[in-house]
């Protein structure tokens, strides 16, 4: 296929080239945006290498990176270029090309409008991503597929099993672009938080820690990440006195190394003031999760919890919180006995006197910090966590409080519920808390948050 002339016209710019290569090129192809746009990446990245000048000539690899608005009347040049843009060119924007599309399968669902469109197109950015990596140095079984003509026919050979190795590469680049999504929001609701997090969450599970590099960065990216970070630091030199600094200088540092692996343009270190914040909020929600301890938990605050469970007037005004915490020790979540990061979590509330208020978005907001802080780079879920997001989670921990505390004063008090009445109130409520326990359990991961108030 060659577009060295169209119709009778003797000039032709470089996008316009592109643009005639596009319409040209067989289907099924990618989306126009997308293959258009790593048509003229790869056509750039080739032009640079010195076996296309060899091979195909300086003066086409040189129209191969640059004039890109410039019509120029070269039509000899023009055809070389067309057997470059046949040979490599599109066989390489192709294979990036389609993960924008993968990507897409990704997306977060249920998002409001707004927020939503953001994400949306956040798939398109992929393929420049991928394209950075396979172009990029080598490493293990990714990368280097340009720095000769026999590593291009030998990745283009084969490239029905290069599929792999760079999907993860797609929806690593992919979930830390969502990642960076949500770490810039000022306190998401639920309606935001639950699609980015569950989404944010299933990426990190099924490919990686995705605020970590798509592949190892080698010594001078490194070195390039540490002088941006310098600069800043240097001048403004009173922010290291900022309790924090260091901790935002590692995140920084990583969030840096991964946008420039990802061969991002708009590399900039002032990343490093987000993470002061981030890293200064995090320690605040660790505070606020661990404030308070051996406070107990009165009766009146219990029965709002479990928003069902009535005591008679005579019962005791305060309810000990050894015994909610007996209950929930007891209370066996799987046949192996493991313990969950709810479970856990709810123990600790109970254990160190945390407020637990029936407001439920008071126990959200406290789980929602818990997820932040111990989750892994902001949205992959906890170590052992049953559930898929922090939402879910909250409600797992409120009904686990619910079964507790109506158990503890069942076991603690049973002069409070000798009457049989009362009785069928608490084996009911207790029956409906653990019917939701089960429903949120391992095997199952989304819950409905109104269940428990029906």
């Amino acid at each position: 296929m060659s577009v060295a002339h169209h119709r009778d016209e003797d000039e032709i710019s470089g996008d316009q080239f592109i643009e005639r290569w596009y319409e040209a090129a067989a289907r099924p192809k990618p989306n126009k945006k997308e293959f258009i746009a790593e048509l003229g990446g790869w056509s750039g990245r080739l032009g640079e290498c010195d076996w296309v000048r060899r091979d195909y000539g300086p003066r086409p690899a040189e129209l191969a990176r640059s004039y890109r608005k410039k019509a120029l009347h070269e039509p000899e040049h023009r055809k070389v270029l067309s057997r470059l843009y046949a040979t490599y060119v599109e066989p390489f924007s192709r294979f990036t090309g389609q993960y924008a599309a993968v990507a897409y399968e990704y997306r977060p669902i249920g998002l409001p409008d707004g927020i939503g469109q953001q994400v949306r197109i956040l798939n398109r950015k992929v393929p420049p991503m991928v394209r950075a990596v396979v172009a990029g140095p080598r490493m293990r079984d990714i990368g280097g597929a340009i720095d000769a003509r026999r590593d291009a026919d030998g990745f283009l050979g084969d490239i029905a099993g290069r599929y792999g190795p760079y999907e993860t590469v797609a929806l690593r680049s992919y979930g830390s672009m969502l990642l960076e999504t949500f770490s810039k929001l000022e306190d998401p609701d639920a309606e935001v938080a639950g699609p980015l997090l569950d989404r944010i969450g299933e990426l990190s599970r099924r490919f990686g820690d995705l605020a970590e590099p798509p592949r190892e960065p080698t010594a001078d990216e490194k070195q390039f990440v540490r002088s941006l970070l310098d600069t800043v630091i240097a001048t403004t030199p009173e922010v290291k006195d900022n309790p924090y600094c260091a901790e935002a200088y590692a995140r920084a540092t990583k969030t840096l190394l991964c946008w420039v692996v990802q061969g991002r343009g708009d590399i900039h270190a002032a990343i490093f003031y987000k993470h002061l914040e981030w890293a200064r909020k995090d320690d605040l929600a660790a505070t606020i999760r661990h404030a308070n301890r051996e406070r107990s938990l009165d009766d009146a605050a219990l029965a709002r919890i479990d928003s069902g469970v009535r005591v008679d007037n005579d019962a005791p005004e305060r309810v000990r919180l050894t015994a909610a915490y007996e209950e929930l020790v007891a209370y066996a979540e799987a046949d192996d006995g493991s313990v969950s990061w709810e479970k856990a979590l709810a123990m600790r509330i109970l254990d160190e006197g945390l407020p637990a208020s029936d407001a439920r978005g008071s126990i959200e907001n406290l789980v929602t910090a818990a997820w932040r802080t111990e989750c892994p780079a902001y949205g992959a879920s906890p170590s052992g966590a049953a559930t898929s997001g922090p939402a879910t989670a909250a409600t797992y921990v409120r009904a686990l409080l619910i079964v507790a505390a109506a158990a503890a004063r069942a076991s603690d008090h049973p002069e409070t519920f000798q009457t049989a009445t009362a009785t069928a109130r608490v084996a009911h409520r207790l029956e409906q808390a653990r019917k939701l326990l089960n429903q949120l359990s391992r095997r199952t991961r989304r819950a409905d948050p109104e269940e428990l108030g029906r």
